[in-house]
């Protein structure tokens, strides 16, 4: 055996690809630090309460495992940004990119080390795949480096990836990816380690193998799509360190089938964390589609290949956030859905028939289809998203290098070409970023490219609405007309009605909205809203009361509820609502004066005061709650005698010295007094 380390020596040419890979990282991403929150940033940062993280104590933990994503690891990082700079962009940008040029560095070493490793167990590969000298004998520009770095600044300039990086809410794509080649690093080591043992496992080994699962685990808690990551981990073991062995292989099949039961089994868990049975689920993620599973399962074959072009050519006048993509009805309607299926069973084909002579190439081919399976096969999910190309791509950028150096001999037009692909993809992705800095020319971009796409126009009117809402509305209205039948649509435009004072209409939208999807809590609870100006109790009551059923975590819904009882003279019911909404958002100064008010009502003025006063320590500007506060006061004290009264101001004063208007009522009721 060669003596060569699985990843070669560690060594100062390393720090400085390592320097080069971030100054690229940060230079080509420089542009978007200060990108707003787009689409479902809102819904899983900015409206998500979970994460918002004021210290940092198991108490806290434990609400971020209660966020709706069941991705807990991603969560806890969108928390941590949250604690050290509330909702300012920069923080999060600054975390996406740094996870990239991460993910850059370790597709670098994992590069690296399989290329080692095939060279080591598998001496009959290509010679254009052997280096003439190892790292031990002092020649450290080996041809694996020099893959590796090739391979990782393709991979990390390319324009495709903007997606999986300046979108913010995709850093858990990005970080399940990270953790993902963490754990395939530690685990190629953990092995290499084993193999030069005879029998049992080192304490170093062990260690390597318990980190592997554990970054495995994070990369599972990140996304789902980590849940390939066991098939990948067979494959790799069979290839390159069982060498295809027949004999183990049983062992390896065994292995493998284990593997697919994990998936299922990590399949369930992740679907029952939704609530429901399995069938209803499934069901339920295709009844929210326009598609059925035999016209997704045809259409992701052409899909597949979409991707594979954009890989290879990502222009950014071919990327869009959401794409109108035409479905496929039968294997020759379009007739290019034939042509995908022809191009998989190719691929497919030839990994399987190469597997013997270039593992590598076979092994890159089967790298990029198991990675799509999670989001591109049978879940019904949207069709296309250019994010999910984000970790099957790696092993595409390295077979591209591959190609380059078995039919290219000479080796300074290799790096003439190599260097060419790298400035001109680093050009492409800061022009593209500059499309996600601006809201509105994100979407106006994205009708440009697929102008049948209702979700663009809801988006864009959404957008537009925030300065002008009857441009907004025109767009709002151009969405409905490109997808008549959209509840998105008919709540956004009751919105916007809402705002123009025009509340017969609103309603008339939001009931469209609840028709087409009955579950739909915003507008339930928009419904609520109108119909409590409108004067209908009894109708806003039922449809908190149906928000709240369809989500007992939905503390503004909990807070409508209280005041619909409240005003109906339920107070004592009121006050339950109002304590759960105040359980699931503390912060609420809105609920403690309501719950102020509450009191005053049920003739408890103490209580009253006790509440108000939170309120002013949540939101001590709120004019409202001040008014309230010295109006119930002024009952209070009037009620008791006059010594009664400066004592129970002075222990109000020594209690919340914070909140002036106690030390006002304490000094003129002394100079009353005095007088």
């Amino acid at each position: 055996m060669k003596n060569i380390h699985c990843g070669g020596k560690f060594n100062y040419y390393q720090i400085i690809a390592f320097l080069i890979i971030a100054v690229f990282g940060v230079i080509i991403y420089s542009s978007i630090f200060n990108a707003p929150f787009v689409v479902d940033d809102t819904s899983t940062i900015v409206e998500n309460r979970h994460i918002r993280m004021n210290k940092i104590n198991p108490e806290q933990i434990k609400e971020i495992l209660k966020s709706p994503s069941p991705r807990p690891v991603a969560n806890l990082s969108f928390a941590l940004n949250y604690y050290f700079g509330q909702y300012n962009p920069e923080g999060y940008h600054f975390v996406n990119v740094f996870i990239h040029i991460i993910n850059a560095i370790l597709l670098f070493l994992f590069v690296k080390a399989t290329l080692n490793i095939n060279l080591i167990y598998n001496p009959s590969a290509d010679k254009v795949f052997s280096y003439s000298g190892s790292e031990d004998t002092g020649k450290v520009f080996s041809f694996p480096v020099v893959v590796a770095f090739s391979t990782a600044l393709i991979w990390l300039v390319n324009p495709l990836h903007t997606q999986s990086v300046t979108y913010t809410v995709q850093r858990m794509n990005s970080m399940a990816a990270m953790f993902y080649l963490a754990s395939m690093l530690l685990y190629i080591k953990g092995r290499f380690s084993q193999k030069h043992l005879r029998k049992g496992l080192s304490l170093k080994t062990y260690f390597l193998f318990v980190g592997s699962l554990i970054c495995g685990i994070a990369a599972l808690a990140s996304k789902e799509i980590a849940a390939a990551l066991p098939l990948i981990i067979i494959i790799y073991e069979w290839f390159f360190f069982q060498n295809l062995s027949p004999i183990r292989s049983k062992k390896t099949l065994a292995a493998g089938v284990g593997s697919i039961s994990f998936l299922c089994i990590v399949a369930l868990m992740i679907l029952s964390l939704r609530g429901g049975s399995l069938s209803d689920i499934f069901l339920s993620m295709y009844r929210h589609q326009d598609f059925t599973l035999p016209q997704r399962l045809l259409t992701e074959l052409r899909v597949v290949v979409y991707y594979i072009s954009q890989i290879v050519y990502p222009d950014p006048s071919r990327l869009n956030l959401a794409y109108d993509y035409p479905l496929s009805y039968s294997f020759i309607n379009p007739w290019t859905t034939i042509l995908g299926f022809g191009v998989i069973a190719g691929l497919t084909g030839f990994a399987v028939i190469a597997v013997k002579k270039d593992r590598l190439l076979s092994f890159c081919i089967i790298w990029f289809l198991v990675n799509l399976i999670i989001e591109s096969s049978v879940i019904g999910l949207a069709l296309i998203f250019e994010h999910r190309t984000y970790l099957p791509s790696m092993m595409v950028c390295l077979l591209f290098v591959m190609v380059l150096f078995r039919f290219v001999r000479d080796r300074r037009l290799i790096a003439t070409l190599i260097g060419l692909i790298i400035l001109g993809q680093s050009v492409w992705t800061y022009q593209r970023n500059t499309v996600w800095n601006d809201e509105i020319a994100l979407w106006r971009d994205g009708i440009s490219k697929s102008p049948d796409n209702a979700w663009m126009y809801l988006n864009l009117g959404t957008a537009v609405a925030k300065h002008d809402e009857k441009r907004g509305i025109f767009y709002i209205k151009k969405a409905l007309q490109k997808k008549p039948y959209f509840p998105e649509a008919l709540y956004a435009l009751g919105v916007a009605y809402t705002n123009q004072n025009r509340r017969t209409d609103a309603v008339k939208l939001y009931k469209k909205a609840i028709k087409l999807d009955p579950n739909f809590i915003k507008a339930h609870y928009q419904l609520g809203v109108a119909l409590i100006r409108s004067g209908d109790m009894a109708g806003a009551f039922d449809h908190f009361s149906k928000a709240v059923l369809i989500d007992p975590q939905n503390s503004k819904a909990h807070g409508e509820l209280g005041n619909v009882l409240s005003q109906t003279g339920k107070l004592s019911k009121a006050l339950e609502h109002y304590s759960e909404a105040l359980r699931l958002d503390p912060e609420n100064y809105t609920v403690y004066n309501n719950i102020g008010n509450n009191y005053v009502r049920m003739g408890n003025p103490a209580m009253a005061i006790e509440y108000y006063v939170k309120s002013l320590q949540a939101e001590p500007a709120n004019l409202n709650t001040q008014k309230n506060l010295q109006n119930v006061l002024k009952i209070y004290l009037n009620s008791l005698k006059p010594i009664d009264a400066v004592n129970a101001l002075k222990k109000y004063v020594r209690l919340y010295p914070e909140i002036a208007l106690f030390q006002y009522n304490l000094r003129a009721l002394l100079n009353k007094n005095n007088g």
